[in-house]
């Protein structure tokens, strides 16, 4: 979600499908179109929302745990960020953290 911060931790935050009768925080949909790994309606999972060194998120790119992908339309990022203010699964430290970071 944002390049490094000054102690060099970087917000993460889940993107899962949406799967059909089972409840989703509805606070951010995506929909194909939204990005190109986007392929099913999905939504942004708030409550596993994290921040990483980014030298481990390297770690986790260079063993395929992570994959790496272009970034969110302008657009697109402005849904998903307003979501961690509106989500109420998203945790204190979290919204504090997107708050601080000008996210």
């Amino acid at each position: 979600m944002n390049d490094p911060c000054a102690q060099h931790q970087c917000l993460v935050i889940n993107v899962t499908s949406i799967k059909e009768g089972r409840a989703h925080d509805s606070a951010c949909e995506l929909n194909p179109g939204d990005h190109p790994f986007i392929v099913h309606p999905s939504y942004v999972l708030y409550r596993m929302a994290e921040t990483l060194h980014k030298a481990r998120i390297g770690r986790y790119i260079d063993s395929g745990y992570y994959l790496s992908r272009n970034d969110w339309q302008p657009d697109v990022f402005a849904r998903i960020a307003a979501g961690i203010y509106t989500s109420d699964e998203t945790i204190l430290r979290i919204v504090r953290y997107a708050k601080e970071n000008g996210i």
